[in-house]
C-alpha cells in the first residue's frame, strides 16, 4: 500500500473525513453529523472516534499513516497547535495538537477550513496552474483562502483571509457573507417571496423548502426572482471587485453549493465585477470559475497539508 493520510473535514453541520494516498486519491470517506459527538466528548475524542471508523472500515492502521491533517472552521493556528476561535462549535483556545500527543504520535497538521479547500484547488483543481489566485466559499457564510505565489497567505498570517468579514455597505451588520453568503441568498429569496405571493416561486417553493438554487430556476420567468438575483449578483460581484483590487489574482474560484449553478452564476458576475475593477481601463479582465471540488475539497485540502 502506498503512503496514506487520514484527512477530516470538520464542519458545523458534518464531519467529513477520508483516508488519500500521496497522489490525492481518497481510498474511503465517512460523514457525520457534528452535534451527535459534541454533547459530552471533546474535539480530540471526537475525532479518534471518526478515525477508529475509518480504520475499520479500510483496514488501514491509522497509526501507521503519514500523517493527520484536520481542517477547522475558525481561527486556527497550526505552528502554535491551537484552534484560537470556532464560533459554531463554540471552541476557544483550544490545544487541539497538545491533545492528540496523548492519543497518537502520527504527525498533525491543522488549517482553517477554507484555506484547506483553497490549496486542494490550487494543487489539483480549478487553480492548477496558477501562482495567485483567491477563493470564496459560500455557505452559512463565506470562507476565502488566498495563494500568493504559490503560498497560503496564512502559512504566514495565521488568523488573515477573513474575507467573508470584510464590509461592503457602512452597516455594521452588512458584512460581505452577511450579503453574499448562500445563507444570505435564501433569506433574501425567502423575503422576496413574502413580499409578493404572486411570485412563480410560490408554484414550485414554500419559505421552508426555499434553498440556493431558487432564483437561479425562475430568474428568467419571474420579476420577483430576477430582482433578488440581480442584487445577489451585485453584493457578490461588489466584495469580489474588493478583494481583485487590493490583490489582482490571477483567477478567482467561487466554491459551496451555489456554485454548482455554473454559467448561470459565474457569467453575469463575471460580466459585474469585469466592468467595476479598477484595471478595466488597461482591457485587464478577472477570470472567474467555479471550483472543481464540492463535497471532498476539504479533505483533499486537509491532505495537502502534508506537501
Amino acid at each position: 500500500m502506498k503512503n496514506y493520510y487520514y484527512c477530516i473535514d470538520v464542519g458545523g453541520t458534518d464531519i467529513k473525513a477520508g483516508i488519500v494516498d500521496e497522489e490525492y486519491n481518497i481510498i474511503c470517506t465517512s460523514k457525520t453529523p457534528t452535534n451527535i459527538y459534541f454533547k459530552s466528548n471533546s474535539l480530540a475524542e471526537t475525532l479518534i472516534e471518526i478515525i477508529n471508523g475509518l480504520e475499520s472500515e479500510s483496514g488501514l492502521d491509522f497509526q501507521k499513516s503519514k500523517g493527520l491533517g484536520i481542517g477547522l472552521p475558525g481561527l486556527v493556528d497550526n505552528n502554535a497547535g491551537i484552534v484560537k476561535f470556532i464560533n459554531c462549535l463554540k471552541l476557544s483556545n483550544y490545544p487541539i495538537k497538545k491533545e492528540f500527543k496523548s492519543l497518537t504520535k502520527v504527525p498533525i497538521n491543522i488549517a482553517n477550513d477554507a484555506e484547506c479547500a483553497t490549496m486542494a484547488e490550487y494543487k489539483i483543481g480549478a487553480g492548477k496552474g496558477y501562482k495567485n489566485l483567491a477563493m470564496l466559499t459560500l455557505g452559512t457564510g463565506i470562507g476565502s483562502g488566498l495563494v500568493i505565489d504559490g503560498k497560503p497567505i496564512r502559512s504566514h498570517l495565521p488568523f488573515a483571509c477573513e474575507l467573508g468579514h470584510i464590509k461592503i455597505t457602512a452597516s455594521d451588520d452588512e458584512s460581505f457573507e452577511k450579503l453574499a453568503s448562500t445563507k444570505a441568498l435564501v433569506n433574501q429569496t425567502r423575503q422576496a417571496m413574502e413580499f409578493n405571493l404572486n411570485s412563480k416561486m410560490w408554484s414550485k417553493y414554500n419559505l421552508e423548502t426555499v434553498c440556493g438554487k431558487t432564483v437561479f430556476e425562475f430568474k428568467d420567468s419571474d420579476e420577483t426572482a430576477s430582482e433578488v438575483f440581480k442584487t445577489y449578483i451585485s453584493h457578490l460581484g461588489t466584495g469580489i471587485t474588493n478583494i481583485y483590487n487590493i490583490f489582482t489574482p490571477e483567477i478567482i474560484i467561487i466554491g459551496g453549493g451555489v456554485s454548482k449553478q455554473g454559467k448561470a452564476l459565474i457569467a453575469p458576475l463575471t460580466d459585474y465585477v469585469n466592468e467595476r475593477i479598477f484595471t478595466k481601463n488597461i482591457n485587464n479582465k478577472v477570470k472567474i470559475v467555479p471550483a472543481k471540488y464540492l463535497n471532498d475539497a476539504g479533505i483533499l485540502g486537509a491532505r495537502c497539508l502534508f506537501d
